[in-house]
């Protein structure tokens, strides 16, 4: 996989799930064998169809699934019907297109590419066929363009799944929205929606709702009621550090740092123990990502760490993302925030 130059990250599941364990006791080297070839034949596959989208201010990710250049993505990087989107394609050609369709309450979008060429494109697959513990990788670009503008790989596996929603531990991070989630055979069969209440709990469009929606979407129809947000409790933009972590371990432990990030940007480590934020101590990363929501993108703030042993204080300007940070939803009026210390 290295060669190909992608990122497949493999995150425990946390407990979030029932489904047997995908890697068994007794898988032969062969069966391990077999696996990473059906993965990288699926990556092969779809990688030239995955594109990056900014439709305004808004970013994120999506799937050209027709030789006309017809791309799937998530409603809330649509915005609205007939407007000038900017595509990127796998090989860095930059194109413009128009915004199609949306259902904002399903989350789904379509956007047309405006040239006559023909393009590669990925496949439906059945998303009412899935069973929890199968296979699964989500494609997209976390954070923007990637330093070598290829799309960024995960792997995972079908937590559940239900008639509009397909949960997953495959991580999304902001800019990963309206990307593919696929199958082994290279087939779509989700779209990335937003992060769940866990951070191995993410949540995807499955492909059948965009069939049932498919002519009015194609048509340019807004489906179904517009969301009024105009006193939601949600924000166009959420604060964003950049790094991922388990959110009930004891400490607050980096488990990854994302490329380009404000986390990587700052100096941020996989391994490194976040013990305060702008003097306020952080238990776990719930806590961290809590704290967070208390905050604004742009906002400067002091990170106190442990590192090697040796402690380092480090500045950090909050990023923006469109998707809600991983460890639990946003705090709301009359909520009482996760314990600073842990319980004993």
């Amino acid at each position: 996989m290295r060669a190909m130059g992608l990122l497949v990250a493999i995150l425990p599941s946390d407990g979030v799930s029932n489904a047997a364990d995908p890697i068994s006791s007794t898988a032969t080297p062969v069966d391990l064998q077999v696996l990473q070839s059906r993965l990288q034949s699926a990556t092969a596959m779809v990688l030239p169809t995955v594109v990056q989208l900014r439709v305004g201010e808004s970013q994120g990710s999506g799937v050209v699934v027709s030789a006309s250049g017809l791309v799937l993505t998530a409603a809330h990087v649509v915005k609205a019907p007939g407007q000038e989107a900017k595509i990127s394609l796998a090989d860095g050609t930059e194109l413009l297109g128009q915004t199609l369709g949306l259902d904002e309450q399903a989350d789904t979008g379509m956007i047309q590419i405006n040239d006559a060429r023909e393009f590669a494109f990925a496949p439906l697959g059945d998303s009412t066929s899935l069973e929890r513990g199968q296979w699964c990788l989500a494609i997209g670009f976390p954070q923007g363009q990637t330093s070598d503008g290829r799309a960024t790989v995960r792997l995972g596996r079908v937590l559940f799944t239900s008639r509009t929603i397909i949960g997953t531990d495959c991580t999304l991070i902001g800019g990963d929205s309206g990307g593919p989630l696929i199958n082994l055979n290279g087939e779509v069969i989700g779209i990335h929606s937003r992060i769940g209440a866990r951070l191995t709990t993410n949540l995807h469009v499955p492909s059948r709702v965009f069939q049932n929606e498919w002519r009015r979407l194609e048509a340019g129809e807004v489906v179904g009621p517009r969301r009024n947000t105009s006193n939601s409790d949600e924000k166009a933009e959420h604060p964003l550090i950049g790094v991922t972590g388990m959110p009930d371990r004891v400490p607050c432990t980096i488990a990854s740092v994302l490329p380009n990030s404000p986390a990587a940007r700052a100096g941020l480590q996989a391994g490194d123990v976040v013990q305060k934020v702008d003097g306020s101590r952080v238990a776990d990363f719930r806590r961290l990502a809590w704290m967070l929501h208390e905050m604004q993108p742009g906002q400067r703030v002091m990170i106190e760490l442990l590192r090697d042993g040796k402690q380092h204080t480090i500045a950090l300007k909050l990023g923006a993302t469109m998707n809600r940070l991983p460890g639990g939803a946003p705090p709301k009026r009359g909520d009482k925030p996760p314990p600073s210390e842990p319980a004993h």
